[in-house]
């Protein structure tokens, strides 16, 4: 956006001084048309144009952003990587204009880019964090080894930052970054496979004869469980209903908005057609009107060849 608004500043200055000498300004028009073509698709602006030089660019929230040649530039803080708790405007950076906030409209590219930073991708994590809440919900609960007093330790899925685990009280923002394997069931951390028969909080790997550790969380996983409302998934569900219930959710949002971009897009188009139809030269029409004037040309010429001859013989006969 700077960039272009440079660029827009360079051509208003040249179309400027060409207008002084009298000289052409048709060149820097059409650069100048592009460039604002270009500025709208990423953000949105009013054009009040006052004559060369003096082109005034306003956002639709009422920004100023270029007036008579003088650029407001855009300021962003860009941060590398982002976190799961982080939310806009506390730890991430928006956009601002002489130390102002930008006011944006819902259009543009640019507008579009920060909600999917700020509603829409944060909300799809909040998802992902409650679906792995659960998961280590389930497995604790399912193993009888653990003990019954909360907060107790993790079942086979652990959150490495924490030693302990309530269900009731345990905050799950970050959990689908964090959610690990429990070590004491992972040989390659010096764990036992055989705790997954048993139970991560058993003494040895024959205190337990049958697969009542397994069965019960499978039964746990299959067991309704609920779900915070403000991260888009129904109230009540099972683990597995969560897990499709995300992906769909997410899917079904992805086409939603590439529908919508398509139709936009079309639409554009279409909106460019029109305005070179009426605005540039066609070249199919000028010819259509260029044999057209020849033909009336020379239909012209023959009427005044006849009338020429009709008063020559006019002449002759006196």
């Amino acid at each position: 956006m700077n960039t272009a608004l440079d660029r827009l500043a360079e051509v208003d200055r040249n179309m400027a001084q060409a207008s002084a000498r009298g000289a052409s300004t048709a060149e820097y028009e059409d650069q100048r048309d592009t460039l604002l073509a270009g500025i709208s698709a990423k953000l949105p602006v009013r054009v009040y144009d006052n004559g060369p030089g003096r082109l005034v660019l306003m956002t639709e929230g009422g920004s100023t952003i270029y007036d008579s040649t003088t650029v407001h530039h855009l300021d962003f803080t860009h941060t590398p990587a982002i976190p799961a708790e982080a939310r806009h405007p506390a730890q991430l950076s928006g956009i601002t204009v002489g130390g102002q906030t930008l006011r944006l409209s819902d259009s543009g590219s640019i507008a579009a880019s920060l909600k999917l930073r700020d509603k829409t991708l944060p909300q799809f994590s909040d998802m992902l964090d409650q679906v792995a809440g659960r998961l280590v919900d389930a497995f604790q609960e399912a193993d009888p080894t653990l003990g019954s007093t909360a907060p107790k330790p993790f079942g086979l899925f652990t959150r490495p930052t924490v030693s302990s685990w309530d269900p009731a009280s345990s905050p799950v923002l970050g959990l689908a970054r964090d959610i690990a394997l429990n070590p004491a069931a992972d040989p390659e951390q010096g764990g036992a496979l055989w705790r997954l028969r048993t139970g991560m909080g058993a003494a040895g790997a024959g205190l337990a004869s049958d697969n009542s550790v397994i069965l019960g969380a499978l039964d746990a996983m299959d067991a309704d469980r609920g779900y915070a409302a403000a991260s888009g998934l129904p109230g009540s569900m099972t683990l597995s209903e969560a897990a499709s219930q995300s992906v769909g959710l997410m899917q079904g949002t992805r086409a939603v908005w590439t529908d919508r971009a398509e139709t936009r897009s079309s639409l554009a188009l279409e909106a460019r057609q029109d305005l070179t139809n009426k605005t540039a030269v066609n070249v199919d029409d000028e010819l259509q009107r260029l044999l057209l004037v020849q033909q009336t040309y020379s239909a012209s010429v023959q009427v005044i060849k006849a009338a020429s001859s009709m008063l020559d013989e006019l002449t002759q006969i006196r």
